[in-house]
């Protein structure tokens, strides 16, 4: 008898190119089914960071108590932080549960920051075409992504989403 897992997904947009990846998340206790009345926070996708944070002000509007100390290696060198244990609200209602999260300080641009520790449970991909940065995840992973291996035929429309053949678009970019 197999157990079929149920695949959710999201994609955020932005309207312009920007460097930093963020989505609305919300941040609840771990017993909690619901995301507390902080819902509406931002949440700063970073793959060079190995696990989550939230910020002390996000713990103590939820009611957080820490469960341990860790040392972060940050971009200021190593400090010593609190642990909370958390479940996010991703967009399209994808919960993550109990999920370790150090100390975010207050002075970040941003409410939580989404670490390897979550983007490896899915596949993850960005895109910035016309102009536009997006990126969107799917829980679980389920299909290897291989864009190396990937070419459309010099017949087909580019799939960059120009209109035009590739051989006339995107091919003379990459150089096939």
């Amino acid at each position: 008898m197999s157990q079929s897992i149920r695949m959710q997904a999201f994609t955020a947009e932005a309207p312009i190119l920007t460097l930093a990846l963020i989505s609305e998340i919300g941040v609840s206790l771990p017993h909690q089914k619901t995301p507390a009345q902080t819902s509406q926070l931002s949440g700063l996708w970073d793959t060079g960071a190995t696990g989550c944070a939230i910020k002390d002000s996000v713990a103590k509007a939820i009611g957080a108590q820490p469960i341990s100390k860790v040392i972060v290696n940050g971009v200021h060198g190593p400090q010593a932080c609190n642990q909370y244990l958390v479940n996010l609200y991703l967009p399209n209602n994808i919960r993550i549960n109990s999920v370790p999260a150090t100390e975010l300080f207050d002075s970040a641009p941003f409410d939580a920051l989404i670490g390897m520790g979550v983007i490896a449970l899915g596949d993850f991909s960005t895109s910035t075409i016309g102009g536009k940065a997006s990126f969107t995840f799917r829980i679980p992973s389920c299909q290897k992504q291989d864009f190396a291996n990937y070419w459309p035929k010099d017949n087909a429309t580019c799939a960059c989403g120009s209109g035009y053949m590739f051989k006339n678009c995107c091919k003379k970019l990459i150089g096939k």
